[in-house]
């Protein structure tokens, strides 16, 4: 299992979007594709890889990162956002933006060819966002594949809230 918190405000990942630039002069056209969002993401993004490289012992070859291609993982993520002054003291859980989803995939897409090859291998996953500070997301991942680890993949349930 490897665990690990990154610290600071928890940035979601824009959408993807693609269009066709005509070629010109007979060229063949071209996609592109390009991250909505901005880059506010980026510095966070390079957050996530780091505290996972040291959590880790990375950085790792190809063929011997943690949880190699073809191995199922399991991933929990728990956000901790600040809350907004506007916000009454009851209110623990921030059902607004940034949507859960977009955090979590810049968490995914942060860890590909860093402690998994690629995000595809997460199968199981658990995330979920509340008010707090410090902000942070708090990162477990496990592998799958064998009959003990599945066994140690369940005490997601009992510790990620």
């Amino acid at each position: 299992m490897i665990e690990f918190t990154v610290f600071g405000h928890p940035e979601a990942q824009g959408s993807k979007r693609a269009f066709v630039i005509p070629g010109k002069n007979g060229n063949k056209p071209r996609a592109i594709v390009t991250e909505q969002g901005g880059g506010k993401w980026k510095s966070w993004r390079q957050e996530v890889t780091k505290a996972a490289l040291e959590a880790s012992g990375g950085p790792f070859e190809a063929n011997a990162l943690p949880y190699p291609a073809g191995t199922p993982v399991k991933l929990c993520v728990h956000f901790f956002l600040a809350k907004p002054p506007s916000k009454k003291k009851s209110v623990t859980l921030p059902a607004t933006r940034p949507d859960w989803d977009k955090l979590a995939r810049l968490i995914c897409d942060s860890l590909s060819k860093v402690v998994y090859w690629d995000d595809g291998q997460i199968c199981d996953v658990h995330v979920s966002k509340e008010y707090g500070t410090p902000e942070r997301a708090e990162i477990k991942l496990c592998g799958m594949g064998a009959e003990g680890v599945r066994a140690e993949a369940n005490l997601f349930t009992a510790g990620a809230g």
